[in-house]
């Protein structure tokens, strides 16, 4: 009778966290945000005065890639992503600012998140937060769309 419980508790641990990795690793490989792996990859950080900070970044709308622990960064070069820590297979992201082809503001005119659309034609669709927009406004010329 114990050895079943113990079995049934060995199995609960196994699986719960591999039923999430591979949930994350479908949504990723089939998803929109491996276009924006495949085009925006770097190896390491950009180099240049910059902003790093972590915060909650979602790509794509359905499936959407949603992590709380992204390193971001604001750089001369474009927008540095690092779907850190849980994404262990995204590799860092710089996306340049001439391939944000609009900038859209969702919910509040003031503290909303806003939406950035990725490439022309549009590749996909980035959710950042208002904090995470207002650093950017340095480098990022497009007009805010309501």
């Amino acid at each position: 009778m114990e050895s079943d419980a113990a079995i049934n508790l060995l199995i609960r641990i196994l699986i719960v966290p591999t039923i999430l990795f591979a949930s994350a690793f479908l949504i990723y490989y089939f998803g929109p945000l491996r276009k924006l792996v495949q085009l925006y990859r770097v190896r390491g950080v950009p180099g240049g005065a910059a902003s790093m900070y972590m915060d909650t970044v979602k790509v794509g709308r359905f499936p959407s890639f949603r992590t709380t622990g992204a390193s971001i960064g604001i750089f001369e070069d474009g927008l540095y992503i690092w779907m850190t820590p849980i994404c262990l297979f995204v590799p860092k992201m710089v996306i340049p600012w001439n391939s944000i082809s609009r900038v859209k503001r969702l919910g509040s005119r003031t503290i909303g998140p806003c939406q950035l659309y990725i490439g022309k034609p549009t590749i996909t669709v980035i959710e950042i937060t208002n904090k995470t927009f207002q650093k950017t406004r340095v480098f990022l010329d497009k007009p805010l769309e309501d």
